[in-house]
């Protein structure tokens, strides 16, 4: 069987967690990392929710924590996460992480607006636990319309993010979290 494997790693103790994104990634210097989230997507149809599989091989304690600003620190679980965001934007969301405090962080369940435009709807999965069984896990994570009245059409942007360390970009999390994800589809 294919799938991602996304598998955190860490060098002068600095996390690099591992990404699976649908933007651009990278790198602007030798310290950082510069993410802009975002795809342009033919969206025809209103979906309800984002069906794919993933198996959390391990989700750690976290081991590194380089910046404040994350919920979780030092010697705590770490969390890997999974979003999708159908967004109404006029350009890519920049993050940049790395040696020093990222910027343009940002969390479509926290926040119906970036600076680039609207969030239309958004979907988040945490993983809090490494997964038990060997086996892929069949999910649905339920998309969140803020915007109900929005027609589909091909001028929005589609974000997906699957993290081994959902706080990453302020190079929190556990250098040794390994996760799987594969069969994304729309739950229409």
């Amino acid at each position: 069987a294919h799938c991602a494997k996304m598998a955190a790693t860490s060098a002068a103790g600095v996390l690099a967690a591992g990404n699976l994104l649908s933007g651009i990634f990278y790198k602007d210097g030798l310290t950082k990392g510069v993410v802009e989230f975002g795809q342009p997507y033919d969206w025809t149809a209103r979906p309800t929710a984002l069906h794919l599989k993933y198996y959390a091989e391990k989700i750690g304690i976290v081991d590194v924590d380089m910046h404040d600003g994350a919920p979780i620190g030092a010697g705590q679980q770490d969390v890997a996460r999974i979003f999708v965001a159908i967004v109404d934007w006029n350009g890519r969301h920049k993050v940049t992480s790395g040696t020093a405090a990222p910027t343009g962080t940002w969390d479509p369940e926290q926040s119906r607006t970036t600076d680039e435009g609207a969030v239309i709807a958004y979907g988040s999965l945490s993983i809090g636990a490494s997964s038990e069984g060997g086996q892929m896990i069949d999910t649905v994570i339920p998309l969140f319309y803020y915007d109900a009245e929005t027609k589909p059409s091909g001028r929005y942007s589609i974000v997906l993010s699957c993290a081994t360390s959902a706080y990453g970009d302020f190079m929190v999390g556990c250098k040794s979290n390994v996760l799987y994800v594969d069969d994304f589809s729309w739950v229409y």
